[in-house]
């Protein structure tokens, strides 16, 4: 209602307007004031009078009607009263109206502003983002010196460029997620080599801040999750250390106890070039973990205790084959597996993916215990482990055939959850038993064919 009486004065306005100019070749009329009335509510419009100050415009579209309408009884005297008093009017309407129009101005600007910053624009988009900043600083000041108008458009500017900052930071948005992946990738790596077991407090800390960075996400925050991310690099490095300089040491104490094992088997003078050799990458294995290169110190170790292991096969092979020359059946001694994983009674075993594995024919790429122990421990080294558990199977672990079918033992290690880990080490450390130790990034490609 309010909105259609305005545009019904403006509409007598236009009309009577010309008729005024007709009149004023005979009459004396107030052209000029009826012109600046005209414009100053014009300007009270511009400023949002209609919102601001609707009684103040209206009064003074009132009165410039009237002034019309004395026009048009030839009343020049009364017609330019109601033209000044229409001026007056309108004036009135904008110095209400103005103040409170640079306000919600501001208001806006720095909503807007607040938006971009909690995309990270000062980071994403710092030019675009420091000129909001500086408009809207203006637009303060000028409010301060009653300069509203100035304030207005200030704030209108700042709007503008803190809109142009949040769109350029929205397209950084990628980024964050991609970091955030990085960093739950490598955490996860770590999980699946016994993490949880001496890193448990840094890898917790790493799942907590990547929460904090998705809720900030939710919230547009790019920020606030930026900020969760930091210091997530510094975590992963100490958790990694902990965890690879602990498997190092546990690496390093089991080839230690497979070479004293293998030193005392009566074969000692036969294999004392795989003894010695294996003795050899156990001090370089050392040498290693002194440096603190603990993926090097694990191959190293790793390397001396495949030595071993093949040492002893060929030694277990070689007494298969004097007993079936005696005329005896070939057995599984009950510590076929003590070179492998030497140990005592404070063992606890890693279970594979799989517990029986059927051999497959694929002329591409034939299965072998290597391969095979590769899928089901993700550790191409522990294919003895399958070799001496199915012995009455195999006969040379250089040969098997499609169809046999194997059973896959679980991998027995020491125990190093300690009494006074908390529940959640634990609950980390029991998923973790049911991952291979040493995963191989892409177990995939090495896959026996189904």
């Amino acid at each position: 209602m309010k909105n259609n009486n305005i545009r019904r004065t403006a509409y007598f306005a236009l009309i009577l307007l010309p008729l005024a100019f007709t009149l004023s070749c005979q009459l004396d009329v107030p052209i000029r004031e009826m012109t600046r009335a005209k414009t100053t509510i014009g300007r009270a419009i511009e400023v949002k009078a209609e919102k601001f100050a609707p009684e103040e415009l209206k009064q003074a579209q009132a009165s410039l009607f009237k002034s019309h309408e004395y026009i048009a009884s030839e009343d020049t005297k009364k017609a330019a009263e109601e033209a000044l008093k229409s001026i007056n009017q309108a004036e009135a309407a904008i110095a209400k109206a103005l103040p409170l129009l640079a306000a919600e101005s501001m208001e806006g600007a720095r909503k807007e502003y607040a938006e971009a910053e909690a995309l990270y624009a000062e980071k994403l988009a710092p030019e675009e983002f420091a000129a909001a900043g500086d408009s809207l600083k203006l637009a303060v000041e000028r409010s301060s010196e009653q300069a509203h108008w100035e304030s207005h458009l200030a704030s209108l500017e700042s709007k503008r460029q803190s809109a142009a900052a949040k769109s350029k930071a929205m397209a950084g948005l990628p980024g964050i997620r991609s970091e955030m992946d990085r960093i739950r990738t490598e955490s996860e790596q770590l999980k699946k080599n016994r993490g949880p077991e001496f890193a448990a407090a840094e890898l917790t800390a790493i799942d907590e801040r990547l929460v904090k960075a998705e809720e900030a996400l939710a919230q547009n925050s790019i920020k606030e999750a930026a900020a969760a991310l930091a210091g997530c690099d510094e975590l992963l490095a100490a958790a990694s250390e902990k965890t690879y300089e602990a498997l190092a040491r546990e690496s390093i104490t089991a080839a230690e106890a497979a070479l004293v094992k293998a030193k005392g088997f009566g074969e000692v003078i036969e294999y004392a070039t795989e003894i010695q050799s294996a003795g050899t990458l156990i001090g370089e294995s050392k040498a290693h973990l002194e440096n603190r290169a603990f993926q090097n110190s694990i191959e190293k170790s790793g390397e001396a205790i495949a030595i071993l292991n093949a040492m002893a096969i060929a030694i277990e092979k070689k007494s298969d084959e004097k007993r079936l020359a005696a005329g005896e059946k070939p057995g599984v001694k009950k510590d076929d597996t003590a070179l492998l994983f030497p140990g005592d009674d404070d063992t606890t075993y890693i279970q594979p993916s799989v517990k029986e594995y059927v051999v497959k024919f694929n002329p591409k790429k034939r299965d072998c215990l290597w391969r095979i122990s590769l899928y089901v421990y993700r550790d191409a080294r522990l294919w003895p482990l399958i070799y001496v558990a199915n012995r009455d199977k195999i006969k040379d672990p250089d040969l098997i055939f499609p169809g046999q079918k194997f059973t896959i033992p679980p991998v027995p290690r020491k125990k190093a959850v300690k009494a006074a880990e908390s529940d959640v080490t634990k609950d980390a450390s029991e998923k973790t038993d049911e991952q291979p130790v040493d995963p191989v990034k892409n177990d995939k490609a090495d896959r026996p064919s189904e």
